[in-house]
């Protein structure tokens, strides 16, 4: 037989960081969100850093935590040995309780957040027969117990710029409350995900519209949603020209470490001022990534193109 126990919803998840906020890329799980409606219940949990799977190497241990205690014992958990990370989570039948809770899971990478909902709404002999003694609906059960939360989402407000410059660093923050957790989606992946991470900062490298989701939970309840689309533009081409057999030079963009030239698509140096000289009139393609920035956001560049437009030489 097991025991179960109440506990009301709308307690805070524990203070958990991600990889992410120390540097070393972004740590997700997935599904990061789980609900256990009756014992049989079981979840395998995947770990990814930057969208790509970790190793079961990397696995370092698994908790249950509501705040700063811990509630490991209520559940039977399992990490995998080889492959892929993986962690198998489902319901202890002697110790279960219903309640809100954070799994942590534990990597060289850092730690991964995964959301779990307790109802076991669906069990024999518990909320369907407490409703029935009390001649109450099984709803009103839920509320009488915790189990049921009404939340009244927030509106936000959000007014995008007309447009972005591709490889330059956007930046939007939403007014929050203290232990929210925030989880960031551009063009539906994750980028961004935390305790009070209500900033997104990310750098756009697609042209054309990019969507932006944000989502805020406040426990296990969604408090908060917004969705954008921000335009994502190239720096406008340069139209020049040049006469043959003459030699010219071009600045690569200043406050870069890293230079690339392209001419009419083939690799043409890494110098930071790139020089040339055509033999022949015509059109041509020069195109130049400046990367790596001296200072801001390493993960910044700069593309500049030149349409290039080729005279016939002078005559001597």
């Amino acid at each position: 037989m097991f025991t179960l126990r109440y506990f009301s919803l709308g307690l805070l998840l524990s203070v958990v960081f991600s990889a992410a906020a120390l540097g070393q890329g972004l740590l997700t799980a997935e599904p990061d969100q789980i609900r256990f409606s009756k014992m049989e219940d079981a979840f395998a949990i995947e770990v990814f850093l930057d969208g790509k799977p970790v190793a079961s190497k990397a696995l370092k241990g698994a908790r249950v935590v509501i705040g700063n205690r811990n509630y490991t014992h209520q559940f039977e958990l399992a990490l995998s040995k080889s492959g892929d990370a993986t962690v198998t989570i489902k319901p202890d039948p002697a110790e279960a309780q219903v309640g809100t809770y954070s799994l942590v899971i534990s990597t060289k990478h850092g730690d991964a957040l995964v959301a779990i909902d307790m109802p076991l709404d669906q069990m024999p002999d518990t909320l369907e027969n407490r409703a029935k003694e009390k001649g109450v609906t099984v709803e009103e059960m839920k509320a009488e117990l915790g189990l049921s939360q009404e939340s009244q989402r927030e509106t936000i407000a959000v007014r995008l710029p007309q447009f972005q410059y591709e490889g330059s660093t956007f930046t939007l923050r939403v007014p929050t409350t203290p232990g929210r957790v925030f989880t960031w989606k551009v063009n539906g992946t994750v980028v961004e995900q935390g305790l009070d991470k209500n900033t997104l900062s990310q750098v756009l490298d697609t042209l054309g519209d990019s969507r932006i989701d944000m989502e805020a939970r406040q426990g296990n309840v969604v408090v908060a949603q917004w969705s954008g689309i921000l335009k994502v533009v190239a720096y406008p081409d340069m139209m020049w020209q040049v006469r043959a057999k003459e030699t010219f030079e071009l600045q690569a963009p200043r406050g870069y470490n890293v230079h690339q030239w392209k001419l009419d698509g083939r690799d043409a140096g890494r110098d930071e001022v790139y020089k040339h000289t055509f033999k022949e009139p015509g059109e041509h393609i020069i195109e130049c990534i400046a990367s790596d920035p001296i200072i801001g956001n390493p993960g910044e560049y700069r593309r500049f193109i030149w349409k290039t437009r080729v005279l016939a030489a002078k005559k001597r």
